[in-house]
């Protein structure tokens, strides 16, 4: 490659690169779905979203062991969902994710799990490369639906679905990221189309503690 060739390459990777600085800014807090080199495909959406002011635990089909849970991780019996917990924090406006897909992060600047209020949000990816990431099926979240969570101090909490939404990643909810107010666990991962390596959607399930 010449000299020429690689001012221009270079001059091109800075303008990309703060192209995607601008877009990840716009909005607030966003939720980043990037990997290296990745290929996605269109995310599921939920097909019918609900908000249920006091929700009434619905039992999972089949057996439910949340003692058995290891420290630091969520489950969501009826999803099929049992995942790690990672520590993230946000970068520029944007919330980063496990590199794992496998792995579900918890926003370092949200409630911790053991906060009596506000929300702790917890993100993980839909897919990516083929496969399907550990949230893929929050799209199927119902009422009632039940979830645990358990902190590294070993603290087990239950948990109980009261809504399902989809927002445009512009239009994501500030208040999801409130550290006081009523007590709620926010599950988010991307849903929709994807436009230039990311999704156009965020999916987001709330979860209300059982008492």
């Amino acid at each position: 490659m010449t000299t020429s060739a690689r001012s221009k390459r270079k001059l091109l990777d800075r303008l990309l690169g703060a192209l995607i600085v601008v877009m990840l800014a716009v909005g607030g807090w966003l939720i980043y779905d990037g990997f290296k080199n990745p290929t996605f495909e269109p995310a599921p959406m939920p097909k019918a979203e609900f908000t249920v002011d006091a929700p009434t635990p619905v039992p999972a089909a089949g057996p439910v062991h949340p003692d058995g849970m290891d420290s630091g991780t969520i489950m969501i019996p009826a999803l099929g969902i049992y995942a790690p917990l990672t520590d993230e924090k946000s970068v520029n406006g944007w919330m980063t994710l496990p590199g794992d897909l496998a792995q579900v992060g918890i926003h370092a600047g949200t409630a911790p799990l053991a906060s009596p209020a506000g929300s702790t949000v917890l993100a993980g990816h839909v897919n990516g490369n083929g496969v399907n990431g550990a949230l893929y099926r929050l799209y199927e979240t119902s009422p009632g639906m039940q979830a645990w969570t358990k902190d590294r101090d070993g603290h087990l909490r239950q948990w109980v679905a009261s809504s399902l939404k989809a927002y445009k990643k512009a239009a994501l909810p500030q208040d999801i990221f409130d550290v006081d107010g009523p007590r709620r666990l926010t599950v988010v991962t991307c849903g929709g189309a994807v436009v230039g390596w990311h999704y156009t959607d965020n999916v987001i399930a709330t979860f209300v503690p059982v008492s």
